[in-house]
């Protein structure tokens, strides 16, 4: 609680209108050693989440005054919109009738979430975001809203998504790859019948300066759009990074699929390959990736 000093010496402070609801009683009022400016800046800029817990466990003055529910994981069944949630876990957050803003440490995935992938009766609720891992399945993503997130993301799966920017147009593979600049693993695949690959999409790429630690990239749900050449030029010159490659067997056509043999047997004939790409009678279960991310 820290220095519980309370101005008239009574036993016990009076509870105001508006404050925090303490189970053990309202808080005292306060009197520390340092001026009320520095104060102030501690409790509204706290430097990390550890620092943060710290200082709110020293003293209810500092939760009262800027009031933060650092959260490691949150998923879209911990995320009540409303008061009539069917689906509810072992830690709900009720987001218009929680008053605190949430500090995201370490993972946020969001599955079939409408209408996009963070709700707005939470969004302006994110005091910060530090996340490393982020998944979202089945529902479209606004790009300023996945910038919020993406500085700090190592792992990032985007699965039968369809990104935008405001005016509706979509967001091209390479802008996502290029905003991401800690990424080290990454899997695609967009809504049925929507193209964010063009024949100049792995140049852009290989040409990223932000994929030092990139360690795989899978993309699932591929048309002939990719373009083969480029593709194993860049597999090769990133001997680092493992490829795998899903295409959408009925979206291209013969010539291409021949193509796609010859690279096939020429990658299992060659030493340490990274290039994996199936075409036929493949099954990418998305539940087997998620339920362990």
């Amino acid at each position: 609680m820290g220095n519980q000093v309370h101005k008239n010496g009574s036993s016990k402070p009076k509870s105001i209108p508006g404050r925090i609801p303490w189970p053990d009683g309202p808080p005292y009022e306060q009197y520390f050693s340092l001026p009320d400016s520095i104060i102030y800046y501690i409790t509204m800029n706290p430097s990390t989440p550890n620092c943060y817990l710290k200082i709110i466990q020293s003293c209810k003055y500092f939760f009262e005054k800027n009031s933060i529910l650092v959260v490691k994981h949150m998923e879209e069944t911990s995320i009540c919109p409303n008061e009539n949630c069917s689906k509810l876990c072992c830690e709900t957050y009720f987001v218009k009738r929680t008053a605190s803003k949430f500090w995201l440490t370490k993972k946020l995935f969001l599955l079939r979430v409408e209408p996009s992938f963070i709700p707005k009766s939470l969004r302006p609720k994110i005091y910060k975001s530090q996340i490393k891992k982020l998944g979202i399945h089945d529902t479209k993503v606004n790009f300023d809203d996945f910038l919020f997130f993406a500085s700090t993301i190592e792992i990032l799966y985007l699965t039968s998504v369809e990104m935008t920017y405001n005016d509706g147009k979509n967001v091209m593979l390479e802008k996502i790859l290029e905003a991401v600049p800690n990424i080290q693993e990454f899997i695609f695949s967009s809504i049925d019948g929507v193209s964010v690959i063009t024949d100049a999409t792995l140049k852009h790429i290989s040409k990223l300066q932000n994929l030092s630690n990139f360690k795989k990239l899978t993309l699932v749900g591929i048309t002939e759009a990719l373009n083969l050449e480029d593709l194993c030029t860049f597999s090769k010159a990133r001997k680092d990074i493992k490829f795998e490659i899903y295409y959408l067997s009925n979206q291209v056509s013969q010539e291409y699929k021949d193509q796609l043999d010859e690279i096939i047997a020429a990658e299992k004939q060659a030493e340490n390959s990274n290039l994996h790409i199936k075409y036929r009678n493949w099954e990418f279960a998305f539940d087997r990736i998620y339920c362990c991310f």
